[in-house]
């Protein structure tokens, strides 16, 4: 297999939950899905470029090693629940129980009034469909197998994209954090000094209350389903920025990625103005891109299927709030230090990848002017393909630094891992520690009752009148009625998930 084919296969993964979820659509928006999706894998099967690079054999060796920290990763991260699994999870096994058990669309009656599941489920779709065939485990498995080989694929990549010292620059890649680990500790001595105990959150970047940004370990074990398609977004965009591929195959990309998590791309598109503008008459001279443009526009209707009653989930404008330049200058320098070695050492970064690297800063500085969702959902997903991209330039600035010629950027670099590892390693205790519980068979509804019901989840669910009929087969769908359940009997921590 060469680069090329790993490429087109990597990107059909995507492809596969979209068309599996196209059965769920009317006719006609079920032909549009499906006529977008032959049209994106005949673009990313046949990607253009550096023939070079793209006929160059895969390294086995390397990528079966990205496979087997792939499924260290997510094991470790709760996938099959064989470790501890985050508190994400507890939905995440809810909405993968509904679609291998009962199938989709899926309705739900809750309070006289009834739902219909209409959040990004492109993760769940192929391992549900699994589900029905075989029951809940495999359906667990497949996804396991399915995020494991989209993880591989990306760190395989991401390691080509390092020339040098590849393997350290993939282990600062995969280690990348904040130094979230002195404003804790300013914050434990603080209630100490006051006689209060201090409870450290479930996430460590969230000491940033307003806006934060999770280190990696902490996107794989809480919302692979975000974190994949947006590094994966991160590589084909590099690879286009070193002139590996043309700009139809990550453009192309967007459709797909989006039914696995529209906020994780929601700044592909400002990334493709970019490449356009370098070259725009070449770019609108391509058949290629306006193919790629035709194909990304029959997913519309998984678009609308996603934004049904969108105006319910809550937003606001974080920029409006008092005191915002303080907590975002603050956020940023804690949270991104690597941002400041990476300019303080430009001369280092890859010469190709500096205008794209602009861009994704741009993108970080200005995510948190806004929030959407109950926890800012905007903030965690659309910084993730930004973030991989400083990631990755930023371990390629370390591992280019001259120890004995740069003794002030080397301690900058070793000391922010050295405190940075707090936020791994947090992730890594949790799971080790702490007993494992079972997959829990729950619907969506039950699971979020059992949860926290302090807020209906308009994230995840919309009045089914609100979902267009000339769009999803609802004839026959009958809503699931409620009855509340304990979900998760043999949690090693009930206090943590009841709210």
């Amino acid at each position: 297999m060469n680069h090329r084919r790993l490429i087109g296969a990597t990107s059909g993964v995507f492809l596969l939950g979209a068309i599996a979820f196209a059965s769920s659509l009317q006719f006609l928006p079920m032909l549009a899905t499906i006529v977008g999706c032959a049209g994106v894998f005949a673009i990313v099967w046949t990607s253009r470029g550096d023939d070079a690079f793209l006929t160059a054999p895969v390294e086995f060796r390397l990528w079966t090693g990205c496979l087997i920290v792939s499924l260290i990763i997510l094991v470790l991260g709760g996938a099959g629940h064989f470790f501890n699994a985050t508190s994400d999870w507890l939905i995440r096994d809810s909405i993968l129980a509904d679609l291998a058990l009962r199938g989709t669309p899926t309705a739900y009656a809750y309070e006289g009034v009834d739902y219909i599941l209409r959040a990004p489920i492109g993760m769940y779709v192929l391992p549900g469909l699994v589900g029905r065939w075989l029951g809940l485990f495999p359906a667990h498995m497949t996804m396991l197998a399915q995020n494991a080989v989209l993880l591989a694929s990306t760190l395989y990549f991401f390691a080509a994209l390092a020339p040098g010292r590849r393997f350290a620059a993939l282990a600062l890649f995969l280690l990348f954090s904040g130094v979230d680990i002195i404003p804790l500790a300013i914050q434990a001595f603080t209630q100490y000094q006051h006689g209060q105990g201090f409870l450290l959150p479930s996430v460590t970047a969230a000491w940033a209350t307003w806006f934060f940004y999770l280190n990696h370990f902490t996107m794989l074990f809480w919302a692979p389903n975000h974190t994949l398609p947006a590094w994966w977004f991160a590589v084909l965009a590099l690879l286009t920025a070193r002139g590996k591929l043309d700009l139809a195959t990550p453009g192309a990309m967007i459709g797909p990625m989006a039914a696995w998590s529209p906020l994780a791309i929601f700044f592909a598109p400002v990334v493709m103005l970019y490449f356009v503008a370098r070259a725009p008459v070449a770019a609108i001279a391509s058949g290629r891109n306006w193919l790629a443009a035709g194909a990304v526009l029959l997913f519309t209707p998984i678009l609308i299927y996603m934004t049904a009653a969108a105006e319910t989930v809550q937003s606001e404008w974080i920029v409006l709030r008092s005191g915002f330049l303080a907590v975002y200058l603050l956020t940023l320098c804690v949270q991104i230090p690597q941002a400041l070695v990476v300019i303080w050492n430009w001369r280092l970064t890859e010469t190709a990848d500096r205008g794209l690297l602009i861009v994704a800063l741009l993108i970080l500085l200005a995510i948190p002017v806004y929030s959407l969702g109950p926890t800012n959902d905007f903030n965690m997903r659309a910084s993730s393909a930004p973030l991989a991209i400083l990631a990755l330039e930023y371990a390629i600035v370390a591992t280019r630094i001259d120890p004995a010629a740069q003794p002030v950027a080397r301690f900058a670099v070793v000391l922010i891992l050295g405190l940075g590892l707090f936020g791994p390693g947090f992730e890594i205790k949790r799971a080790l520690i702490y007993p494992r519980f079972g997959v829990s068979d729950c619907t969506f509804m039950q699971a979020w009752h059992d949860f926290d019901h302090s807020a209906l989840p308009t994230n995840y669910i919309a009045p089914i009148e609100r979902m267009r009929p000339w769009l999803m087969r609802l004839d026959g769908v009958k809503p699931l009625p409620f009855e509340p359940r304990a979900c998760w009997p043999d949690h090693p921590q009930p206090e943590t998930i009841h709210h």
